[in-house]
This record gives C-alpha cells, structure tokens and sequence, in this order.
C-alpha cells in the first residue's frame, strides 16, 4: 500500500512538471531584461558608498571588471557594469541608450556614469555616409542626447576614449569618432578621458605591451589587436579612477579632458595626445623593459597565464574584456585585418 501511494505521488509530480513546461511565459521587453541584469549584480551600498554605472560597448564591459577589481577593497564605490557588445551611437535602431538608460537610472541613484562605446560606430547614420560633414553633426547629436539623459538625473559623466587598435583603418576611424566625442563631452561641462595615449609603445604606436596598474612591464592586449588582458583592463580602470577621484576632488565640475597630472603615473612619450598636447615622459627605461619581456617570451614561448584561464566566451568579456568573436562577414569581423599570431 505504501508503494502504491509513493507510485501515485510520482505520478501527480510527473503531471504537474509537465503542465509547468508547456506553459510559455510571456517575452520580456528588452528594457525589462537588461533592469533584471542590472538588478543581479546590485548589492545595497553603504550610505558613504558611491555608485557608478559602466556601460557601452564590448570593451567596456573589459573597464567595468577593471574598476570593480581596483574598488572591491574600500567602500568608497560601488561600480555596476552593463556592457552591450552591439551598442553604438551611430545606428539607435540597434540599440538606443538615450532610450534605455532612463529605467536603468530610476532603479538606482548613481553618482557617476563611467561611458565608453564607438567600436561599432564606423556606419551610415541613415542616408549620412561615415565621416561626412552631415554624419559628424548626426553623431554628435547623439552623443548629446545620451549626455543628456545622464544629466537630467544628476549623473556627472567620465567619458574614455577608445584605445588604439592594430589595425590602422580602425584605428584612424575610433581616433576620428574620439575627437567628436570628446567635442561635445566638453561642451557639456563633463569629463573626458584619454586612453588612447597612454596605452601606446614605446615608439608612439600601438603595442601589446605596456605597464600594469602596479607599474609591471607585460602583455596588455590580446593578439587580435582589438581586445584587452585582465591586466590591461586593470590599467584602463586605474587611468578612469584616477580621473573619477579627481572630478570628485574638484567642486566645480567644469568639462575638461583628464590631464596627466590628474592621473596616475603613466609611462606616456614625447609624442601628441588624442587632443593635441605634447606629453614628455623619460622612455627609455620603459623601452628596455618592453625588449626584455618580449625577449623573455619568445624564448619562452609560453602564453600568459591571464589569456589561458577563461574558457567560456561569457568569461573572456567579463573578465578579461576580450570581445567574443563575429561571425564571418559580419561588419566587426576582424579576422581578414587582425595581426597573425607568432
């Protein structure tokens, strides 16, 4: 008899999942699901506790884990990230952060909005071609429209300009959509931040090698000479950090472009930065040390132990910032343009 009423209650569950399957649960808007994405990585802050919001493109999703790694010890901010590796400013179709942020933002209180997008922005804005006068203006357009949102809810703004790339077209055009950036960003009254210049080698152009956050000469970038190494997205957080501290250190909130000295130590060169201004650091040291580490590994030939530990696609974005690979054709499909492997 017993047997006989475990068997029956077997059967009632049985019934009950298989009701439960067949029933299909309403879509969820897009707006829904990234406030739920958001939510889940919310943790209650202290009442002296900061938020800050990071979102933008692939290679934001790299500065986010960054400034979480940097800020995890004090309680001084609390950094939520919220990369969409197919977000841009030049088509909203695709996805409209003017659109979005609105819900985001009313979810939290925020204090600041840490912004870095423009790699998927080398595209038409309607019957606009890329880089004419009318697509600037288009553009620039759009960039205000999501500075103005930030606004309206009281969130100053540290926008970072986008890298350099290996590959020379891409990286002339994310140098061009910079520039806009960085026009209207200023004209607003917030602040913007050069990662272009710092991230550069020892002969001004772009390198896989730099110095870490704690000054250590190694491998920054991945090898497809788009992405970045946990290490390299610890520097780019230690640059935007820097220049948060300083935001907050300046009552005022004037827009400005991060100077160096409002940053940590960085081994920049004699050379020009993305807006123009000669920097002049001592480079020598930091040129033997580049040829040293790349002697080292070629000798070696072993691969760094950050490229090597993330196996899921989901873990090399988040954790390491590098982007998950394009399909074949797709328009940010770098596979024809990026460097060969040694």
């Amino acid at each position: 008899m017993v047997r006989s009423w475990t068997q029956l209650g077997r059967a009632v569950l049985c019934l009950a999942l298989i009701g439960t399957a067949g029933h299909v649960m309403p879509a969820r808007s897009q707006q829904q699901f990234d406030l739920d994405l958001l939510t889940s990585q919310q943790q209650q802050p202290q009442d002296s506790t900061r938020r800050v919001l990071v979102i933008g493109d692939t290679l934001s999703g790299g500065l986010g884990s960054g400034l979480v790694r940097l800020t995890e010890s004090e309680q001084k901010y609390q950094v939520t990230f919220r990369p969409n590796e197919s977000s841009g400013l030049a088509r909203t179709e695709i996805y409209d952060w003017a659109e979005t942020l609105p819900s985001i933002l009313e979810a939290n209180e925020y204090a600041a909005a840490v912004v870095m997008i423009g790699t998927n922005d080398r595209r038409d804005i309607q019957d606009n071609a890329f880089r004419s006068a009318a697509w600037a203006e288009a553009y620039k357009q759009n960039v205000g429209k999501l500075l103005d949102v930030l606004k309206n809810q009281g969130v100053k703004v540290i926008w970072a300009s986008n890298p350099a790339f290996a590959d020379q077209q891409l990286n002339d055009d994310m140098v061009y959509i910079s520039g806009l950036q960085k026009e209207i960003v200023e004209q607003r009254g917030e602040t913007f931040v050069d990662l272009y210049t710092p991230l550069l080698g020892a002969d001004g152009k772009y390198s896989e090698m730099g110095a870490d956050e704690t000054g250590t000469v190694r491998r920054l970038r991945s090898r497809d000479g788009f992405g970045f190494y946990k290490q390299g997205n610890n520097r780019m957080a230690q640059i935007v950090l820097g220049a948060l501290q300083a935001r907050e250190a300046d009552e005022t909130f004037e827009g400005t472009t991060a100077k160096s000295e409002d940053l940590p130590e960085t081994p920049l060169l004699a050379r020009p930065g993305i807006d123009g201004e000669s920097v002049v650091f001592e480079t020598k040291e930091i040129a033997e040390k580049l040829e040293q580490v790349a002697a080292n590994e070629s000798a070696s030939e072993v691969q760094d132990p950050v490229a090597a530990t993330p196996q899921t696609a989901s873990e090399r974005m988040f954790t390491t910032g590098e982007p998950v690979a394009a399909p074949q054709g797709r328009f940010d499909d770098y596979a024809e343009t990026a460097p060969a492997s040694p």
